[in-house]
């Protein structure tokens, strides 16, 4: 903790937070925004787990598959590399010129570049550890002691103890929450979403847009009194990384901060009764 504190005032200092100056980039339709989440939704909520239920009923004859068993958690995290291969079929569907408001400038200048930028995104992470730790404690201090609430895991958290009485799906959940799923929220997010809002808006007001899209897409009825503290410090992390991916101009940062953050919280679970 204090090793972050350092290095967010040698951030600050240094002037880490100073955006580069903003390059004209080519017009971006909100419809290929929209497109993009109605492929997420759709495929993760409708047309794969249609698809996992017609193989379970012809592999088991029926359609019921209980709840916690391997093939509804197999099924599950299959989903998500579903959903990321078609995502990048409509992403080279656009075209190169959409790919570079998508993944930035410097996102699309090939492996090299992409490394450095995901490392960059990686040690973001020591900078932002202070702010979310310190938010995360007010607000927990706040829930519990100030409102009597009661504190629970994340969905996400809570889906991967499940699986740690299976070895290989324990890590093939640890591959997807810290990999596929940064990948997926950051092209998402970081590409579609805030890629349109820039150009309606200032940098600035389409960050904060999409962070409070991003906060509140993690809401869960059953995380209950967390979602106070979960939301807000959700909101915080993606400031960071759609900052990152602008001070990049490259998505890999975005990822890297985000697949850091993920593999952290994930790491920290897996210890944690």
């Amino acid at each position: 903790m204090l090793l972050s504190l350092l290095v967010l005032v040698l951030a600050w200092s240094t002037g880490f937070f100073t955006l580069p100056p903003r390059e004209p980039e080519k017009e971006f339709s909100g419809i290929n925004t929209f497109v993009a989440f109605a492929v997420y939704f759709l495929f993760g909520m409708f047309v794969l787990p249609a698809f996992f239920l017609f193989i379970h009923y012809l592999v088991y004859h029926q359609i019921n598959i209980a709840e916690g068993s391997p093939e509804l958690i197999l099924a599950t995290l299959l989903q998500y590399f579903g959903i990321a291969l078609a995502l990048i079929a409509y992403i080279y569907y656009l075209g190169p010129d959409a790919r570079k408001v998508l993944f930035g400038a410097n996102g699309v200048l090939g492996v090299g570049r992409a490394a450095k930028d995901f490392c960059v995104g990686m040690l973001t992470w020591l900078v932002m550890y202070p702010v979310i730790a310190f938010a995360l404690v007010v607000l927990a201090i706040t829930v519990v002691y100030g409102f009597q609430g009661v504190l629970v895991d994340q969905d996400v958290l809570k889906f991967m103890k499940m699986t740690q009485a299976y070895r290989s799906l324990f890590e093939l959940m640890f591959f997807v929450v810290a990999v596929v799923v940064p990948f997926l929220e950051e092209l998402l997010f970081r590409g579609f979403l805030q890629g349109w809002l820039k150009q309606k808006f200032s940098l600035f007001s389409a960050i904060v847009l999409t962070s409070i899209v991003f906060a509140c897409c993690h809401f869960s009825s059953e995380q209950a009194d967390s979602n106070y503290v979960l939301i807000p410090a959700l909101f915080i992390f993606s400031c960071f990384a759609g900052f990152i991916k602008e001070r990049q101009q490259s998505i890999w940062a975005s990822v890297g901060l985000h697949a850091t953050f993920n593999f952290m919280s994930s790491l920290q679970s897996s210890f944690t009764p």
